[in-house]
């Protein structure tokens, strides 16, 4: 059995594939990309990412929003309760009190 060091910057998978694709059934690591949010209340960012745009959690949002390249931000919208993926990266008022998350430029 294959075994990865616990090096900073790596994830440990543990042998789970979901974890880091490709990986299979060894004990193997990933670089780990730092992702730092910031939040903008009030704002929102404009039209949707392809493919599934919708999540529950912001959890969920960013880690999905990190892998797609149209995906210029979150935005939270209070109606539907839904964290959404948007390609716009220009933030632009909200009447509806929406809140947006975008990488932080500093990160």
């Amino acid at each position: 059995m294959q075994q990865c060091e616990r090096v900073k910057g790596r994830r440990y998978t543990g042998g789970n594939n979901d974890l880091a694709p490709g990986c299979g059934g060894c004990y193997c690591c990933e670089r780990v990309k730092i992702v730092s949010w910031c939040e903008y209340g009030g704002r929102y960012l404009s039209g949707y990412s392809r493919g599934a745009h919708s999540y529950s959690s912001l959890y969920q949002a960013e880690k999905q929003c990190s892998t797609q390249s149209d995906c210029g931000g979150i935005t939270y919208e209070p109606k539907s309760g839904h964290y959404t993926l948007r390609r716009g990266t220009s933030l632009r008022g909200s009447p509806s009190k929406e809140i947006s998350w975008k990488k932080c430029p500093y990160a």
